[in-house]
């Protein structure tokens, strides 16, 4: 379970706000920036408040501050809301403070 001041905590409040539980939160997969992206995959990075990110078969995540982390499948069609307007990630430069 993420301290609560841990990065994650800290970082994804607004997902507990969403309804993920704490076990939840824990089943977050660290990505790396140049990593190809998943599709069907739904992203966050700790330095985007509140932005969900799509993946797409031909892109890879970028260089930009904050941790890169995929909602696991699972999580994501628990809380269909997570797919509600997702960024393309190609936006992270101008989204991630």
């Amino acid at each position: 379970m993420p301290e609560a001041g841990s990065p994650i905590a800290r970082a994804f409040g607004w997902l507990r706000q969403q309804g993920l539980s704490e076990t939840e939160l824990n089943r977050l997969n660290s990505c790396t920036p140049g990593e190809f992206l998943l599709p069907e995959g739904i992203y966050v990075n700790t330095g985007a408040d509140g932005v969900t990110f799509s993946g797409s078969g031909e892109a890879t995540l970028p260089f930009v501050d904050g941790r890169w982390y995929l909602i696991p499948a699972e999580i994501v069609a628990a809380h269909p809301e997570l797919r509600r307007d997702p960024r393309p990630v190609a936006q992270a430069p101008r989204l991630v403070r």
